[in-house]
């Protein structure tokens, strides 16, 4: 049944993500102490859904980076009162 693989890959994504977010942790602590401390790491998280999510937000970032705005529109104001015009572009 469909509804158990989503419950099995449910499972597994947690297993998953909290053994290798406490080995992440552990490893980087221990390998890279120094980093660590200037980071004020307290845990390095990870989860399978983590990865493509950040994708997303990276290549967001990199196309507003680039981004070049191109005018499409303009508004003109011809306003008069009491004998005085104003222009407004």
């Amino acid at each position: 049944r469909l509804s158990d693989a989503v419950e099995a890959r449910m499972v597994i994504d947690l297993k998953l993500g909290v053994s290798f977010s406490r080995f992440l942790t552990l490893y980087i602590r221990n390998n890279f102490s120094s980093l660590a401390k200037a980071l004020e790491l307290k845990l390095l998280s990870y989860g399978p859904c983590q990865v493509p999510a950040l994708w997303f937000v990276v290549k967001r970032y990199d196309e507003i980076a680039v981004f070049k705005p191109v005018p499409y529109w303009e508004i003109h104001a011809d306003l008069h009162s009491s004998g005085s015009r104003f222009l407004f572009k």
